[in-house]
C-alpha cells in the first residue's frame, strides 16, 4: 500500500519528546512516531534506534530532505525513503498501544 499524502513533502521540523519523535512537513502533514525507528543510510547500514533521543541525530539529518516514496509494508510497517538516500521504517511494534500517527490535514492514521 501507497501512502500518496507523503510524497513529495519536505521534513521541515523534528520535534523530540520524552515519548515520541514528530516530523513536521511543508504540506501540512505530521508524523507522530511512538515506537523504535529503522534508519538505513544511502550505503545500506541500518540501525535500530529505540527512543526519541537515539533517534534524533538522524532525523535531524534528514531536515530539509522530501520523501520521494512511501508505503506501508504488512502488517503496518510504514517505510520513508527520502531525496537523500536514506530510509527510515515505523514499525507497528506494540498491539495494545499506539505506534504512530499520520497527520494529513484532517486526515488521521492512528496504528
Amino acid at each position: 500500500m501507497r501512502l500518496p499524502c507523503l510524497v513529495g513533502q519536505e521534513l521541515i521540523q523534528v520535534c523530540i519528546g520524552a515519548n515520541e519523535l514528530i516530523l513536521n512537513f511543508d504540506g501540512n502533514v505530521r508524523v507522530t512516531i511512538e515506537t523504535e525507528i529503522e534508519h538505513r543510510t544511502p550505503e545500506g547500514v541500518a540501525s535500530c534506534l529505540t527512543n526519541p533521543r537515539a533517534a534524533a541525530p538522524f532525523m535531524v539529518g534528514l531536515l530539509e530532505s522530501r520523501i520521494r516514496a512511501a508505503s506501508v509494508i504488512p502488517p503496518g510497517t510504514v517505510v520513508l525513503k527520502f531525496s537523500n538516500g536514506e530510509e527510515v521504517e515505523i514499525s507497528d511494534s506494540n498491539e495494545h498501544y499506539e505506534s504512530y500517527q499520520i497527520v494529513n490535514g484532517d486526515d488521521w492514521i492512528v496504528v
